[in-house]
């Protein structure tokens, strides 16, 4: 496996879909888009960075803190 595999398969690991991402927030992919629109966040298509997954965290962790 040359580098350039290498680096792909790297970062295919860290890049997540939506439905993922749901997945391990206990969500539905529906309500996590729904959510990403109210809050207006600007998120690409396709998988989701590294940054981007991090920035659905900090929105889901500050909704649980208000609910409590």
């Amino acid at each position: 496996m040359n580098f350039f595999s290498k680096l792909i398969f790297y970062f295919m690991d860290k890049l997540k879909t939506r439905q993922e991402v749901a997945n391990e927030l206990g969500i539905s992919a529906k309500t996590l888009n729904r959510r990403i629109k109210v809050a207006t966040l600007t998120i690409s298509s396709g998988l989701l960075t590294i940054k981007e997954q991090k920035m659905i965290l900090a929105l889901f962790s500050e909704v649980s803190a208000l609910a409590n």
